[in-house]
């Protein structure tokens, strides 16, 4: 804690400063709060780097690869939320976002069902993603449909 002249701040190591407080317990309490909210803010992301460090079952990536496919037969150009459009489970790792489908999608370029265009979109309805750049596929097994 330092004084200044009338008011007291709080310091932590990580270089955060309190505002100004009329009590020494008032910055106490500042800062035994900013430590609590960084320990949690270090377990939450602890926890989702061992998440997504455990990879997918095997029968989750055979999942993954028949849902790409059905997506990749039904558009010419898509991206992984097509993919999750089209019926896409959550990877049994413990991982929410759905990392585990990067390596799927390069998988299945491998196998030559889709090839990536070069260009990428932001557009997103799963919130969770924060509008991040996806790549744009284009389907190499494209069958159009007839009406």
């Amino acid at each position: 804690m330092h004084k200044t002249r009338w008011y007291y701040i709080a310091e932590c190591c990580c270089g955060w400063t309190s505002a100004l407080h009329s009590s020494d317990w008032e910055a106490e309490t500042a800062l035994k709060t900013h430590t609590e909210q960084q320990d949690a803010v270090d377990r939450v992301r602890e926890e989702a780097i061992e998440r997504s460090d455990r990879p997918p079952s095997e029968i989750w990536k055979r999942h993954a690869a028949e849902v790409i496919r059905a997506t990749a037969l039904a558009l010419p150009l898509l991206t992984s939320e097509d993919v999750w459009e089209h019926g896409l489970r959550s990877p049994d790792n413990g991982s929410p976002d759905g990392d585990a489908l990067g390596p799927a999608m390069l998988r299945a370029k491998d196998a030559g069902i889709i090839e990536f265009t070069g260009r990428t979109v932001t557009k997103t309805d799963r919130p969770q993603r924060h509008n991040n750049p996806k790549r744009l596929w284009r389907s190499l097994i494209y069958k159009e449909q007839s009406q």
